[in-house]
């Protein structure tokens, strides 16, 4: 290569930035600045015409967003090359961290320095990143073996199954899916497709019978019996011979019963 030829080693830094600020996507931008304005004119009607409480809060957040989104598109895509392997990593011990320190009545989220955070959210860029090292890295050879998907698909199926278990059952599908798509974006046979979306289907029903299990254990032990029930309920739609579902069933009688004579005493 003739370095000399090369514009980025001749061109002053002022006109690199001035470079990529010309290749911005401003379409996506002006949407995605549109839409946050649409926001901000539902809380500001919302709240009766008032700036508070959301409408300002709001406004705030997309502007330090909107600055934000800007910095990063001029950051080099090799710094975000090299901190994929610990963005990932730290990414799973965030979610393993709100399954058992997490605050909320639904464990999701992790409080740092007074800032709420959901490391579900973080952890679907951390996996695109992920993913794309992987397919960078891969040889054009094995795009078309089979093997070649089952470490992506570990990448996609440990953070998923983590969400999946807080219990939050949309935002883990969310991750999977979004997983699967880049793999389907890649190139990844139709067959394989095919049989992924088959042992989905064998496996969905379970995790979400688990899911109604689970928030009506959460509802009962707050006193929400009536959500209870009727988490139960779909549950039992799922799975209509498993034992569990009647045990709680019998303890939820029970305890409205209990709740119905402590009333008329």
């Amino acid at each position: 290569m003739n370095y000399k030829s090369n514009k980025f080693l001749t061109d002053s830094p002022t006109n690199i930035l001035f470079t990529k600020f010309l290749k911005i996507n401003w379409v996506i931008v002006l949407c995605v600045v549109f839409l946050g304005f649409i926001g901000v004119a539902a809380l500001y009607s919302a709240a009766g015409g008032n700036w508070n409480p959301w409408a300002k809060s709001h406004l705030i957040r997309l502007i330090i967003g909107v600055v934000l989104m800007f910095i990063i598109a001029f950051i080099h895509p090799k710094f975000f090359y090299k901190l994929t392997l610990i963005s990932f990593l730290l990414g799973l011990l965030s979610l393993v961290f709100v399954k058992f320190f997490g605050v909320g009545t639904v464990q999701r989220w992790i409080t740092i320095g007074g800032l709420n955070v959901q490391p579900s959210e973080l952890m679907k860029l951390a996996l695109i990143l992920m993913l794309a090292k992987y397919f960078d890295q891969l040889s054009k050879i094995n795009f078309n073996r089979l093997f070649s998907y089952f470490i992506p698909i570990i990448y996609i199926i440990i953070p998923g199954l983590i969400v999946i278990s807080q219990p939050d059952l949309g935002t883990g599908l969310t991750i999977i899916t979004l997983g699967f798509a880049i793999l389907f974006y890649v190139g990844v046979s139709l067959k394989f497709v095919f049989i992924f979306l088959l042992t989905f289907i064998l496996n969905f029903s379970f995790a979400q019978q688990k899911n109604h299990l689970h928030r009506a254990i959460s509802a009962m032990e707050i006193g929400l019996f009536d959500e209870s029930l009727k988490q139960l309920n779909k549950a039992l739609k799922i799975d209509p011979t498993n034992a569990q579902i009647f045990k709680l069933k019998a303890l939820l009688h029970e305890a409205l019963s209990d709740n119905e004579n402590a009333i008329i005493s």
